[in-house]
């Protein structure tokens, strides 16, 4: 008996080395039992799987207080086979450690304390922590499973759109988060510039991409076009926005800033916003719309030739000649109109930088104008005719 407790005792030390070397051992499984009086009662409890070697381990009289009475014998069996019994398991005995290899499935261990009541005995599983499938779900972490603490995280598990990954592939929710779209004016219609990916719509956020003014809720696919109000109220650019369906090019937006020149669709020498500009401004006053723009085409020819002294001149020289034919139409009001375009105009650093050149190339040179009864004359189409189109 002596040598069978000797034995047992350098398995204790042998396993409490090998343990504290590995630091990945851990206890699967522990409890304590106690022989209560009457007829001894078997007592049933389970542990998750552990694929691979497994050490149960049990400690006669438990561990939680030196001076717990040892119990005379038990029987343990683990998965149907029994593992302890009064053959290797009795009052003289401290601890025993039987290895088993588990395949990974739940484990159910059944213990029965014999001999007087108050008796205990403490049931420890040990298992390196791999090898263990903490959350029964058929896989541990040597196998793969990303989360063991959650039995619907694990490689065959079927990927959700949740911010998980599911099937411990390395991605979260692969293909199948949805683009929204913010809708800032809470129109129902989305900014297609601004967007987010999730699992489920965002505060703020819709499915379409179909506002061209997210600021304005008046603005979108489902508002009815206004006429003559300067604005895209449906959203589409081929419902005209007056009465006699004069085809505008579309708004270049903050696309039309990007270089000197800007946009100009159509290729008539104004840019794209001008001419929206001058129409939505003036929709009333067809001569007035013609005056502005032949000076706004010159003005185009301004910046582009900022930098040559002669052409700065000669833009110049028909600069003076259009602000006299605006004089003729809208006489003083004419100041107020040209710097309100001109503003329009130069609206960029890089248009206003390009202005100031040109007005150092023109180097203090005097142009003067037609005299009043002359100004007439000035304007670049017939006056007294208000047919033709801008």
């Amino acid at each position: 008996m002596r040598k069978f407790i000797l034995c047992a005792n350098m398995l204790v030390l042998l396993f409490f080395l090998a343990t504290t070397l590995m630091a990945d051992v851990v206890t699967v499984f522990e409890h304590t039992y106690v022989r209560k009086t009457g007829l001894p009662i078997t007592q049933t409890d389970t542990f998750p799987g552990i694929k691979g070697l497994t050490t149960i381990r049990v400690t006669n009289g438990g561990f939680e207080e030196a001076d717990n009475e040892k119990v005379s014998s038990a029987d343990i069996v683990l998965n149907k086979e029994t593992i302890i019994d009064s053959s290797n398991f009795n009052q003289d005995v401290e601890v025993v450690d039987v290895e088993k290899t588990l395949d990974g499935k739940i484990n159910t261990i059944e213990v029965t304390v014999k001999g007087k009541p108050g008796g205990v005995l403490t049931v420890q599983v040990l298992a390196e922590d791999g090898d263990v499938d903490f959350d029964s779900d058929g896989f541990t972490r040597v196998d793969g499973d990303c989360n063991d603490n959650n039995s619907s995280v694990n490689p065959k598990a079927q990927e959700i759109c949740d911010d998980v990954d599911n099937n411990c592939d390395g991605q979260i929710d692969e293909g199948l988060k949805t683009t929204f779209y913010e809708d800032a004016d809470g129109d129902g219609y989305g900014n297609p510039q601004v967007t987010t990916k999730a699992c489920n719509q965002p505060s703020g956020y819709v499915t379409n991409n179909t506002d061209c003014d997210d600021t304005n809720p008046a603005v979108n696919p489902g508002a009815t076009e206004i006429k003559k109000n300067g604005i895209d109220d449906d959203c589409n650019a081929s419902t005209p926005d007056d009465d006699t369906g004069v085809n505008l090019p579309p708004d270049p937006g903050e696309a039309g800033k990007k270089t000197l020149l800007g946009i100009d669709t159509d290729g008539d020498g104004v840019r794209d916003d001008i001419q929206r500009y001058i129409y939505f401004t003036y929709p009333d006053d067809k001569k007035l719309r013609l005056g502005l723009t032949y000076y706004a085409k010159e003005f185009q020819g301004v910046l582009k030739d900022a930098n040559d002294r002669e052409a700065a001149y000669a833009h110049a020289k028909n600069m003076v000649r259009h602000g006299d034919c605006l004089w003729y139409l809208k006489g003083e009001e004419a100041i107020d109109i040209c710097r309100a375009l001109r503003a329009k105009i130069l609206n960029t650093r890089e248009r206003s930088m390009a202005y100031i050149k040109y007005s150092d190339n023109l180097g203090g040179r005097f142009i003067k104008g037609a005299p009043q009864k002359e100004w007439k004359d000035s304007c670049s189409f017939d006056v007294d005719d208000i047919g033709g189109d801008q």
